[in-house]
């Protein structure tokens, strides 16, 4: 005669709404947050603190940075009210613009090609080089 085991002993599966509560749960203690957070504030955390502390540390960062970016505006602003001086006409805002437009663009390819140089080798010291030391 075969014993049955008692359904105590009994591995049962898991529903399907289990298995996701533990996969988050899993994800939560791996340090990864919820699809509202960045998917990169739990991932490069060092020292794998949940997602709230991660979201924490990019709050006291950029709260006062944006507080000091607010600031400097209304300050200009105030400061280009109290001057004067005679309106710019239109084409001085054009090229401002481009100006701004083209610099941030030499900017950006002067960058890359740093990048670049820097994955593909250029940036090494040659053989020789290595030799006459």
């Amino acid at each position: 005669m075969m014993r049955r085991r008692p359904k105590a002993d009994v591995a049962r599966r898991p529903k399907p709404a289990e298995k996701a509560e533990t996969h988050q749960r899993r994800n939560l203690k791996r340090g990864y947050g919820p699809r509202a957070f960045p998917s990169w504030v739990g991932v490069t955390d060092k020292r794998s603190a949940g997602p709230y502390m991660s979201v924490m540390r990019i709050l006291y960062v950029a709260v006062p940075l944006l507080a000091l970016l607010a600031f400097s505006v209304w300050f200009a602003a105030v400061a280009w009210e109290r001057l004067g001086g005679e309106a710019i006409p239109t084409y001085g805002y054009v090229a401002i613009a481009g100006g701004v437009f083209f610099s941030l663009l030499v900017g950006g390819g002067l960058m890359a090609l740093v990048f670049y140089s820097n994955r593909h080798g250029y940036d090494d010291l040659d053989s020789r080089d290595n030799d006459r030391r």
